[in-house]
């Protein structure tokens, strides 16, 4: 039968392998029948990496039914690796990705591995958002009171104006 395995594979600018994905809807040798699209990533061991890669899942529709999540310590210490397997469905059927489906779900993932999380750019990011909300806010509460000021005129017991707004102030009412 057709293959249901997809493999892919980063270069870094010295054209070595980086990261690979294996993208798998059949078990591998020694594994029981899983009802789950496995993918299999490989790669440098880098902060954030595991938080990218769960949310490059969840934004393709995955559910995560399970993570094996492992890190290769070689003797120097230096070139720490990881492997890890995710295994996910669809989260509005519960079942496997389709095989049509892998490359689409593999790239996806290969493609968090690019741009891994970390907690200083999230950081950056909410700083940014909750500067740009402060401003947002103060501006509202600006117009607000503008509206309000456009909407009240102040007339005495002469009938004549006391207090209007100043962009209206400027044109004498019709008598």
């Amino acid at each position: 039968g057709k293959s249901s395995t997809l493999k892919l594979e980063a270069f870094n600018e010295e054209q070595e392998f980086e990261f690979t994905i294996e993208a798998s809807n059949s078990p591998t040798a020694g594994e029981t029948e899983r009802n789950a699209t496995a993918l299999t990533v490989r790669g440098p061991d880098v902060d954030g990496l595991l938080a990218s890669m769960t949310a490059a899942l969840a934004v393709r529709g995955c559910s995560i039914l399970e993570i094996h999540a492992s890190r290769q310590h070689p003797h120097d210490d230096v070139d720490k690796s990881i492997h890890d397997v995710f295994y996910v469905v669809k989260r509005d059927t519960g079942e496997p990705f389709d095989d049509d489906e892998l490359e689409e779900l593999a790239q996806g993932l290969l493609d968090s591995t690019r741009t891994p999380m970390n907690v200083n750019s999230v950081k950056a990011a909410m700083h940014e958002l909750e500067s740009t909300n402060s401003y947002l806010q103060a501006r509202v509460k600006k117009l607000e009171r503008l509206m309000y000021e456009k909407q009240i005129t102040l007339v005495n017991r002469q009938g004549e104006v006391i207090a209007r707004p100043p962009a209206v102030a400027a044109t004498s009412p019709e008598k």
